[in-house]
């Protein structure tokens, strides 16, 4: 059913800006709750910020939205390097379960592509939990390489889940 929504409404990919701040929260807040073992943050650290830094780190930096209809239903982020300015980190991946496997990260990740070639950087990087074996193919499809293990590891329920990162030369 989803499937035959998503074919008829045309789903919308754009920069997400400050007056997004609320909603894009709210997205955000309901990925760390449901997959805490996928990111750095926490739900109680995310929960803690105010909107107004939600919305600075949405004019700061390079964060998209997928919209079905008015709903935002996944984001990612593109992270410019202090370090190195050809290189950028995609960050805050998330798509809501019902959504997924329908074309949405796709068109998310093409967005940051032609950002990340806008800003003319040469390399992109992404840290993912070794045992996520669904988003380590769905980035293997985008043309990432997987690297050396990332030198960190998130721990989690007291279980230490350990990070890979990977690659992609533009």
């Amino acid at each position: 059913m989803i499937a035959r929504v998503i074919k008829r409404v045309r789903l919308k990919i754009r920069r997400l800006r400050a007056d997004d701040a609320e909603i894009w929260r709210a997205l955000r807040l309901e990925a760390l709750n449901a997959h805490p073992e996928a990111y750095s943050a926490t739900h109680d650290e995310a929960a803690g910020r105010s909107l107004a830094a939600f919305a600075a780190r949405l004019e700061a930096g390079m964060v998209y939205g997928a919209f079905l209809h008015d709903d935002l239903i996944g984001s990612m982020a593109l992270d410019l390097s202090d370090a190195d300015p050809q290189t950028g980190e995609i960050t805050s991946v998330y798509m809501r379960h019902e959504y997924r496997r329908l074309g949405g990260s796709k068109r998310l990740f093409s967005a940051l592509l032609r950002a990340a070639r806008r800003q003319k950087l040469t390399i992109l990087t992404l840290d993912v939990a070794e045992e996520n074996t669904g988003a380590i193919a769905f980035y293997q499809a985008m043309k990432f390489k997987i690297g050396a293990p990332a030198g960190r590891a998130l721990i989690r329920d007291g279980r230490m889940i350990e990070l890979v990162t990977m690659l992609r030369q533009l």
